[in-house]
């Protein structure tokens, strides 16, 4: 199953806020989509992942980086996943001036 496929069964079971889910949908589209979208579940290239997080702005990295995360949550648990590659990823951190 590639990430896509996942990614609009996750849409339908995740429970989050009608919001959060608004803020999902556009930041997997803009930023997680074109870079994982059509990998196979189980093959996300963790490198090209941590690549991508690392050219976005600290705050929408950190954004998409949970974004990411719950969907591998919600594969581990519904067994679509054996493994989750946001493990050990991080973000910079966000400065606050």
């Amino acid at each position: 199953m590639l990430v896509n496929e996942w990614v609009e069964t996750v849409w339908n079971v995740i429970q989050i806020r009608p919001k959060t889910l608004h803020d999902y949908r556009r930041l997997y589209k803009r930023h997680v989509m074109p870079v994982i979208g059509s990998m196979p579940v189980n093959n996300v290239d963790v490198v090209i992942l941590q690549q991508k997080l690392l050219s976005l702005p600290p705050q929408t990295a950190r954004h998409c980086l949970m974004l990411v995360k719950s969907i591998y949550l919600e594969a581990k648990l519904y067994k679509v996943a054996n493994i989750n590659p946001t493990d050990g990823l991080r973000t910079a951190p966000i400065q606050i001036s």
